[in-house]
């Protein structure tokens, strides 16, 4: 017994042992790294970038940006873009690298010196470092150099290193900045003021944020190229990147060293935008605008950095008034000065609003050696020793050699000629105002209020990109064509100031229709509506249309053909997106006159496809899914039926794979069917319904045979009808309406006929079937001459609209945060869009209804509209 006692003493200790031993290396193994990625990058970099889920931003960059396709023309940027999708292509090879870098922060900056980057990020697992470091060898084909750092070339044939220790992985294209980052005795940007200020601002969890560091990023020989410093030369600024379909992004913080220009403005109160925007022309090509609470505390601050091309002026100005005239002219501007350039070249102007005209006029007659009369308007010429006279140096750079008075503003001008022209303008409305593109832009992008304010349309005012933007393009392909907006702002915040930064991409269309995002030409006409397709290898969405010459074309989201297949026979149908072998990966499917087509997303066509119909088809086809009774939810692949009715009068079925299902026998009707078959299941039965033209209903089984014989008829020629199933066959009702009676036919699977008035003019309609309400029951839509109503199937009115023109179809569209009515006027070739919840109307031009659709799958619903040989894409709001 004693023996036995030890034995099972000692067998405890062992297994406590192991399991001690077991316990403190698994520990040792899922213990996450001490040292955050952050914190080993060497303080002095001039930018700083992170990401929270680097894969997600370089889908954005590589399918999801248009704006990132224009900046890709400049051979520096696309070289980045090149790098970038490199590595992300490395990285999701590597199952394990991609589990790495999935969800985790990444950090990027950059160094004076070549320049020098680093880039750096955790692994998640401190255990898996000689694995993580195994797999970025073998990826990136890397050899070991000395200090554990090993080399490897980029794609562009680029040297660059890698390194990993303390759990962090750190890329750069010096080994010195490496050994650099992990010398603890060095400064680390992450413990500098500047960095700590803008932390929150930095957040590791957001898509893409920035730092810049402009005292060192404006002596470095980068702003020859981007010249991120051009209006603050001193000072830190962050903010967050939001990279969308249409445009450039950023929201941040501006903090400028107190001898900057722009410090002027700080605790000055902001001032509205629209009151500035007054007086801007239709033409506007650009503009500078400060907001200000007192100009002359503005004036006096700047003073200092001026370049004293005005002193002569204004002291020759004060001795014939005899008092400090500039001193009471700065009192005199209230709130807004602005200098803007108008598209016809070299013509630039100034405006200043004032408090009093009265002193102004007074004021001007001081500062002019002559007044005369042009085109009917008063005309000052300002004393000038010199043609380039700036009386408001150094805070605009514009020539102010003549000035007149209008609308409260002095606005100045290097050409009486061209100030007098202008005056003309504005007295006949011709002002950015009343520009549909600007004014679109504006009011979606500009501030309330401002203190500082800087648009330029890119496309149009290309001399003036170079200050900022100077890299050299490469090809034929324009990179500023449709770049139509830029803009720049700052608001005042405690001792700093929130800027915003947008850049955004629109397309020209024949319609000059404003904020589009790309347009797309066809060989020629389509009057389709192009349908939804998504790709089964990057879940990317994708565009289907066909033209009139029977082309039919794959779109990317960005609007690019990806190929065109010519079908000979145009589309009848819906065109359905199905996943014929269950494997997630994707076909369309449609018929035309005398075919079913399936293709695949190459535009090839399945085994036992094309099916050649038995007769031309007289209804458009429909996709049935029988319901399984085992399983509700799941409906079976192989339950998926194809129903098409033919010139024989016969409706036809087939499976999925182009087969006829054995047993099935061909639906004979009396006459032509033009409408669709419709499916449901009432208890345990299945239902197939048709109409034909002449107004009787055909309901029969999944084999074809005839079920209950209804006697009574829908009217002839019936336009629309829907089958609404209930739980059984005495509460289950065909629907249709009578519209030149103005009734709803309620008909019920018992053989009984219910008539409802509805107030509604007499006459041809159309009617569609939709959901409107949110009581989940189906409602109707009757669209006649400019009126739209809808009713649920009780008669009563649910929505009433006039549009004021003839209208040819409506549908309706919702979703959360939408409810729309879409309706065609198909003598203008136009789209009316009504907001219900706006209750405003949009037009657009379009020859068919369009796709709704969350095209870039970021929960922002789009436009895909069909215009003659143009495809387009809008944003819904």
């Amino acid at each position: 017994m004693l023996k036995f006692k030890n034995i099972l003493f000692w067998s405890f200790v062992v297994l406590a042992l192991a399991g001690a031993m077991y316990a403190y290396f698994a520990i040792k193994k899922s213990k996450k790294p001490q040292v955050d990625a952050l914190a080993v990058l060497p303080d002095s970099c001039l930018v700083y970038l992170n990401t929270g889920n680097f894969f997600e931003l370089n889908n954005k960059i590589r399918s999801q940006s248009l704006i990132a396709d224009k900046l890709k023309l400049f051979s520096e940027i696309n070289v980045l873009c090149e790098n970038l999708q490199v590595f992300d292509s490395l990285f999701t090879e590597n199952e394990g690298l991609k589990e790495e870098l999935a969800d985790n922060p990444v950090h990027f900056a950059l160094y004076s010196q070549k320049p020098e980057w680093l880039v750096t990020f955790n692994i998640k697992q401190l255990g898996d470092q000689e694995t993580v470091r195994e797999w970025l060898a073998k990826s990136l084909n890397a050899r070991e150099e000395e200090n554990n750092i090993y080399s490897f070339r980029s794609g562009k044939d680029q040297e660059l290193y890698f390194h990993l220790n303390t759990g962090v992985v750190s890329i750069s294209n010096s080994s010195a900045i490496i050994v650099k980052s992990h010398n603890v005795s060095l400064s680390k940007f992450i413990n500098s003021a500047s960095y700590k200020e803008f932390s929150t601002t930095l957040s590791e969890d957001k898509l893409l944020s920035i730092y810049v560091n402009h005292n060192l990023y404006s002596n470095s020989g980068l702003t020859q190229r981007l010249n991120l410093s051009a209006l603050c030369r001193k000072g830190f600024s962050a903010g967050q990147i939001d990279l969308e379909p249409s445009g450039l992004k950023i929201n941040g913080f501006l903090n400028p060293d107190s001898t900057e220009t722009i410090h002027g403005l700080v605790n000055q109160e902001s001032q509205s935008t629209a009151d500035m925007l007054s007086i801007l022309p239709y033409n506007i090509i650009g503009f500078e605008a400060y907001g200000f609470s007192s100009f002359a505390s503005l004036a006096h601050k700047s003073e200092r950095f001026a370049k004293k091309t005005n002193g002569k002026f204004w002291s020759s100005a004060n001795e014939v008034a005899m008092f400090n005239l500039r001193k009471e002219f700065n009192e005199n501007i209230k709130n807004h000065l602005v200098a803007f350039e108008t598209a016809v070249s070299s013509r630039e102007f100034v405006a200043a609003e004032i408090t009093d005209t009265v002193k102004a006029i007074n004021h001007l007659r001081f500062m002019s050696d002559t007044v005369f009369s042009l085109n009917g308007y008063s005309i000052y010429q300002l004393k000038v020793e010199n043609e380039s006279l700036n009386i408001f140096e150094p805070l605009l750079n514009s020539v102010t050699r003549y000035c007149a008075l209008k609308n409260s503003f002095v606005i100045f001008a290097a050409s009486s000629e061209e100030l007098a022209l202008l005056l003309d303008n504005i007295d006949h409305g011709q002002l950015a105002l009343n520009n549909e593109s600007f004014n679109y832009y504006r009011g979606q992008h500009f501030p309330d209020s401002y203190n500082y304010l800087v648009y330029t349309s890119p496309s149009a005012n290309k001399k003036m990109i170079p200050s900022f933007f100077n890299f050299s393009a490469v090809g034929k392909k324009d990179p500023f064509e449709n770049l139509k907006h830029f803009s720049y702002s700052l608001v005042n915040d405690a001792n700093a100031f929130k800027f915003r930064l947008q850049l955004l991409n629109e397309a020209e269309s024949n319609a000059r229709q404003e904020n589009v995002l790309w347009t797309l030409l066809l060989d020629t006409l389509s009057d389709m509506k192009p349908a939804a397709f998504v790709n089964h290898l990057t879940g990317e969405n994708e565009i289907v249309v066909q033209d009139a010459a029977n082309t039919l074309y794959l779109v990317s989201a960005k609007g690019t053909v990806l190929w065109k297949k010519n079908l000979e026979e145009k589309i009848l149908s819906e065109i359905y997106r199905v996943d014929v072998f269950g494997n997630h990966k994707f076909q369309f499917l449609f018929n035309t006159k005398n075919h079913i087509h399936l293709l695949d997303r190459n535009g090839k066509y399945v085994k036992g496809y094309p099916i050649n119909l038995p007769a031309e088809a007289t209804s458009h086809m429909s996709l049935i899914q029988y319901i399984n009774d085992k399983d509700k939810t799941n409906p079976d692949e192989k339950d998926l039926r194809l129903f098409i009715a033919c010139a024989d009068k016969a409706i036809y079925n087939y499976n999925i794979h182009g087969e006829a299902p054995e047993g099935f026998i061909p639906v004979k009707t009396e006459h032509e069917v033009n409408l669709p078959v419709q499916y449901i299941k009432v208890g345990k039965s299945d239902y197939l319904v048709a109409l034909d033209r002449e107004g009787k209903i055909y309901t029969f089984s999944r084999k074809g045979e005839g079920r209950i014989g209804l006697k009574n008829r829908t009217l002839a020629n019936c336009s629309s009808f829907y089958v609404d199933a209930a739980n059984s066959i005495a509460n289950t009702n065909l629907i249709c309406v009578d519209d030149k009676s103005g009734l709803i036919n309620k008909i019920k699977f018992t053989d009984e006929k219910e008539l409802i008035k509805v107030n509604m003019d007499h006459g041809t309609a159309d009617i569609q079937f939709s959901l409107i309400d949110d009581n989940r029951d189906m409602d109707i839509v009757i669209t006649r001459n400019s009126n739209i109503q809808a009713f649920n199937f009780h008669g009563d009115l649910l929505f009433e609209k006039n549009l004021g023109t003839e209208l040819s179809n409506t549908t309706y569209y919702s979703d959360e945060s939408h409810s729309f009515y879409y309706s065609i006027n198909s003598a203008h070739s136009e789209l009316l869009v009504f907001d219900v919840m706006k209750q405003k109307v949009k037009k657009i031009k379009a020859g068919a209804m369009p796709l709704v659709i969350s095209l870039f799958n970021d929960n922002k619903k789009y436009l895909v509209v069909t215009n003659g040989s143009q495809l387009s894409c809008l944003p819904l709001d």
